[in-house]
């Protein structure tokens, strides 16, 4: 599963809530962009509902489209990943 939906979506969160800072790996650019959206957002809400987030310094990241199944897709994405 990518990481804008289900397991892979629900990893990223708990991940970021751990204070990681997590790069999601998604075929689609904008679902990326909403999935890492929508965890960051998740986090400032809860900030403001009384949780405690102050040792949360995680927050979630989309770098570029990655498709598993494309060597090119993974090359590309391995060389923005490296600079």
């Amino acid at each position: 599963t990518g990481s804008n939906t289900g397991v892979g979506f629900e990893t990223a969160k708990g991940l970021v809530q751990r204070g990681y800072h997590v790069i999601l790996a998604c075929r689609s650019r904008q679902k990326g962009l909403d999935a890492a959206e929508k965890i960051n957002k998740h986090f400032v809400a809860c900030s403001g509902a009384g949780v405690d987030s102050k040792n949360m310094v995680g927050k979630a990241s989309f770098l570029k489209p990655l498709d598993l199944a494309s060597f090119a897709s993974i090359r590309s994405f391995c060389e923005a990943f490296s600079e």
